[in-house]
């Protein structure tokens, strides 16, 4: 009778009622109650009377109503310290808050479920598996008023980045813009604002980095001009942290190192551990372009512990990717080719396309395979890091972490000319080949000459390694 009403999360324990000779049976939850006692007949028998009696609606929407409370809930507590306990938690009680939804849906009373927009969101970077979350709000959507409304908009958005991390760029941009044109017509200057980074994500992911720079910066605006304890503040520094991350795929390694620091400051005084980690990923990756790969490996480790303290799988995946990077750098390529296979790996079994700082993990993946000549031993270790555990690479990846870069000691004979100098100059500015050739008054062409005799004489695989041995080196 239990299943056949849909509770996964229930046993009957026999109790005696203090005073009197009756015997009572209460419902209770299985993971917390002595179920010695346990008496399905008995379970049967009292669904079966409260059918009769006419109270099983009532106990199914105070079922419904406390689950569904239970998640709405959680949103603030899924940022802070003790995240992780929320997570689980959430986790354990999926069933039961499944049943709550589909019996809210199922009784055309979507509001409640359109309140889990900001949950579902974060445990699905968390956990994976967007599908079933987006299709609760959109099946909610679906049913609700189209009154204009801040939750309506804050749901709209949630729905469009569940969109997002699946790869569904037209859904998502659908689902923002209605958030968008909501918020505007309802004067919701937080929705709009967050509307315009959704609609900025979307575009970023899509490779039109001119695009998701306007809608970021256009966001920007709009989230300074509020209060600071203003509705879920800390978001209002998201788009400093998305333009720091534009700044990296753009090789502006320096604008995002001071972007995404700005970004680090503002959430550390929030208190707000996805940010964090999220900007000091954007600094460390960019720390690693630069060369200065012990500085990415402290940012990268502070990283890593924050996505696990969150138990964001997400970005945890992300990181061990932009780890593969440091290792890369370091002239490691094999271990790198094993952290890649493991965060996809992991990308996979959480059921989404894009891993934290996605567009730069995919630019490690390319910088690392394009070695022909390895690339069978690469793709062998690759092979090898799907097969890992969660634990094995977090294992891995703070090995790499651990190392020490000792300084490398160059062959006098190979000193650098003063132009090629002048070019490795320019080089750990971040700056492109026509930037170094404008700069410069060369072409392009011979600036790829001047990079290439460096990289020969440095004996370094990459620019950012050949940046790394002349900061050790002190050849500036």
């Amino acid at each position: 009778a239990a299943k056949a009403l849909g509770w996964t999360e229930i046993q009957v324990v026999e109790t005696d009622l203090e005073g009197t000779e009756a015997v009572s049976y209460a419902i209770a939850d299985n993971r917390t109650s002595d179920l010695s006692t346990f008496d399905e007949p008995a379970l049967a028998k009292l669904l079966q009377e409260l059918q009769a009696q006419g109270e099983e609606t009532a106990v199914r929407e105070a079922h419904a109503a406390h689950y569904l409370d239970v998640a709405a809930s959680a949103e603030p507590r899924l940022i802070v310290i003790g995240s992780a306990t929320w997570v689980r938690r959430l986790a354990v009680e999926h069933g039961n808050l499944r049943d709550a939804v589909e019996w809210s849906l199922s009784h055309n009373t979507p509001e409640p479920v359109l309140a889990l927009g900001g949950t579902l969101l974060s445990m699905a970077y968390a956990q994976g598996e967007p599908e079933e979350s987006r299709s609760w709000l959109e099946r909610a959507l679906a049913l609700a008023e189209p009154t204009p409304s801040s939750r309506l908009s804050d749901a709209y958005f949630s729905a469009s980045a569940l969109a997002q991390v699946q790869g569904d760029f037209a859904r998502s941009v659908e689902h923002a813009t209605h958030s968008l044109e909501l918020a505007r017509t309802a004067g919701y200057s937080f929705g709009e604002g967050r509307a315009l980074l959704g609609l900025g994500i979307s575009a970023e992911w899509d490779h039109d980095l001119d695009l998701a720079e306007q809608r970021y910066l256009a966001a920007r605006a709009i989230m300074q001009a509020l209060e600071d304890d203003s509705h879920l503040s800390h978001w209002r520094v998201l788009p400093v942290a998305n333009l720091a991350d534009i700044a990296l795929i753009r090789k502006r390694y320096r604008d995002a190192i001071e972007l995404g620091s700005e970004a680090v400051t503002a959430w550390r005084a929030a208190g707000y551990l996805w940010g964090i980690a999220q900007a000091l990923g954007t600094v460390a990756a960019a720390r690693c372009e630069l060369g200065d790969l012990q500085g990415a490996r402290r940012d990268y480790r502070e990283t890593l512990d924050l996505w696990l303290g969150c138990a964001d799988g997400r970005g945890i995946a992300g990181t061990i990717a932009g780890i593969a990077a440091t290792a890369y750098h370091a002239g490691d390529p094999k271990t790198a080719a094993t952290l890649l296979g493991s965060a996809w790996n992991l990308r996979e079994i959480l059921g989404i396309e894009y891993l934290a700082h996605h567009l730069y993990a995919e630019h490690v993946r390319a910088t690392v395979f394009q070695r022909s000549t390895l690339q069978p031993v690469l793709f062998a270790a690759e092979a090898a890091g799907r097969a890992w555990t969660v634990d094995e690479t977090v294992a891995a990846a703070i090995a790499v972490l651990d190392q020490e870069s000792p300084p490398r000691q160059l062959d006098s004979r190979l000193a650098l000319s003063p132009r090629e100098l002048e070019v490795l100059a320019c080089v750990i500015e971040g700056l492109h080949d026509r930037e170094i050739a404008g700069h410069l008054s060369i072409s392009p062409r011979t600036v790829q000459s001047h990079v290439l005799a460096i990289l020969n004489k440095l004996g370094a695989h990459s620019r950012a390694e050949a940046v790394a041995i002349a900061l050790r080196s002190d050849l500036l």
